[in-house]
């Protein structure tokens, strides 16, 4: 047992196992062994490795515990970074005093939400996307918790609506399910996401295939929307799913692509959410580019001249003399507004991840947790600041995340 956990164990699963108790003792006063919390030990000396250190987390809280959240996220490799903080999960009936560094979940779920194989013991990967999708500050974020794993081939978004189906409460249910399938058809990041609801859906342009296979030299390569008629591919650069060092590579397959007549559109985070409606126009355009004045850039015109959100906002920016001034004017204010809430939408982050603060409403009063109040009110004044102002049909193609609190 020992040697499976990496040499950490607990005087309860010593007891278990009609261990002597004074051989325990004399081995952690001799050095030979070393305390690392009451009643859990190491037997070795030296610092631990990561997997010791979460063993010896999951054995202090006790029998039938398991590790969830952020930490089962990065064992099971789709948490962007390790968390500072320890989760874990136990039944409602085990009760422990807080230990520095370690996070206690409780649930009454258990028994299916374990994984029954896995060491160090944890929740399954549909459960853990489902616990951080429900902890989530802002919808982006819960976004990203279903589809990483989807993306990594761990799970598929039909595991994912099963097991948001037996949850009594989730936060953004409904918003999660539609998403659900988006991811299955191949959108795995929220830039993704937000360019087929805010550019593509929106401006009622055609839908593209998604994480098309590109075969190049040996190496396969996917292109992120191809447009296949029109012979063009739009690709969603965020930083997380396309980092620096990849970029050598992006530029090599759009060469490729252009030389077989494919035109490559790029977009990030700015564009897609700050200007879908521009965004739709370019595409639009470049589909159109040798097929006249037809096709795709009619249907995005259209959409203007009914009055969506293009003809809303185009019409807008359209006027001159002082109206150009007003419009100006309010969408500074308004992107003054809305960083101040991607501000507070990251400090609620790192509170519920790094600080342990409750989301629950009724939670019990900490630090943390009373903080996470107060950013909560802070975004709603936010929220009525950007009404104020009338931004809404500016933010209207960017979901603003205080408008949930």
């Amino acid at each position: 047992m020992v040697q499976r956990q990496c040499g950490i164990f607990a005087r309860w699963q010593a007891n278990a196992m009609e261990v002597d108790p004074g051989a325990v003792t004399a081995r952690l006063r001799s050095g030979r062994w070393q305390r690392l919390y009451h009643g859990v030990c190491a037997a070795f000396t030296g610092r631990l490795c990561r997997e010791a250190e979460l063993w010896a987390a999951v054995v202090l809280v006790g029998p039938r515990a398991v590790l969830s959240h952020q930490t089962a996220a990065e064992l099971e490799g789709f948490a962007a970074r390790p968390s500072r903080l320890i989760h874990v999960t136990a039944q409602l009936a085990q009760h422990r005093a807080r230990v520095p560094g370690i996070i206690v979940h409780r649930s009454g779920r258990l028994d299916v939400a374990s994984h029954p194989l896995r060491t160090p013991p944890r929740t399954r990967v549909e459960e853990t996307a489902v616990d951080l999708a429900h902890l989530a500050a802002t919808f982006d974020d819960a976004f990203g918790w279903i589809s990483r794993p989807c993306c990594k081939g761990l799970t598929t978004p039909a595991l994912l609506g099963q097991v948001m189906q037996s949850r009594s409460k989730i936060r953004w249910r409904t918003e999660l399910t539609l998403a659900l399938a988006d991811v299955a058809e191949g959108v795995h990041s929220p830039l993704e996401y937000r360019y087929v609801r805010n550019v593509e859906r929106a401006h009622g342009l055609p839908v593209a295939k998604r994480q098309v296979l590109i075969p190049r030299g040996g190496h396969r390569q996917y292109l992120d929307n191809l447009y296949q008629d029109w012979g063009l591919g739009v690709e969603l650069d965020g930083q997380a799913f396309h980092p620096a060092e990849d970029r050598w590579q992006d530029i090599g397959r759009d060469n490729a692509l252009a030389a077989d007549g494919i035109v490559i559109l790029r977009y990030g985070w700015p564009d897609v959410s700050d200007r879908p409606c521009q965004v739709a126009i370019q595409v639009g355009g470049a589909a159109d580019h040798d097929q006249g004045p037809s096709t795709l850039f009619e249907v995005v015109a259209q959409h203007d001249r009914r009055g969506t959100r293009g003809g809303l906002l185009a019409g807008r920016l359209g006027n001159t003399g002082p109206m150009v001034d007003d419009v100006a004017r309010e969408r500074a204010i308004y992107q003054g507004l809305k960083a101040a809430d991607e501000v507070a939408a990251a400090l609620q982050s790192h509170l519920i991840e790094e600080h342990g603060a409750d989301p629950d409403r009724s939670a019990a009063q900490s630090s943390a947790t009373n903080s996470l109040r107060l950013l909560r009110q802070a975004r709603e004044r936010l929220g009525e600041g950007l009404r104020a102002v009338e931004a809404d049909i500016i933010a209207e193609s960017d979901e603003i995340s205080m408008r949930r609190p």
